[in-house]
């Protein structure tokens, strides 16, 4: 019997779980090292529809970094597979992940966020310290 803990010796790619999140990733040079990324894949789902723990395949996607392979992969679903779509930017845990690793959509977001709570603190409070706010 496979328990989560274990999935490290029986997927090859590099594995990170976290309570109901689950991420995969692997180097890939060639196409050989794509298939061992699809292998895993399926390895995944069967475990799942072992444990009753099926993927929400509409949640998984691909994000390439650093390479430009035309790399697809799949996933099975019951009786249909899907094709995983491919991402530029991910939001992870607050941070914002793009797929040439620059900072820029996590400085974008976070200007976007202080806008946000500086109009609001303008709408709610139109006089601070004798000041009148525009």
């Amino acid at each position: 019997m496979i328990f989560v803990n274990d999935l490290s010796d029986w997927v090859k790619s590099s594995i990170l779980i976290f309570a109901d999140d689950t991420k995969i990733w692997t180097i890939i040079k060639d196409t050989g090292d794509s298939d061992l990324l699809q292998q895993d894949l399926n390895m995944l789902m069967e475990l799942s529809k072992q444990w009753l723990l099926a993927f929400n395949t509409e949640k998984c996607n691909v994000m390439h970094i650093g390479h430009d392979l035309p790399t697809v992969y799949t996933m099975s679903d019951e009786n249909n597979t899907i094709q995983l779509e491919t991402i530029t930017v991910e939001k992870d845990l607050g941070v914002y992940i793009t797929n040439d690793l620059k900072s820029r959509e996590q400085c974008i977001q976070a200007a976007r966020k202080a806008q946000s709570v500086l109009g609001m603190i303008k709408r709610q409070f139109k006089i601070i310290e004798g000041k009148i706010l525009e």
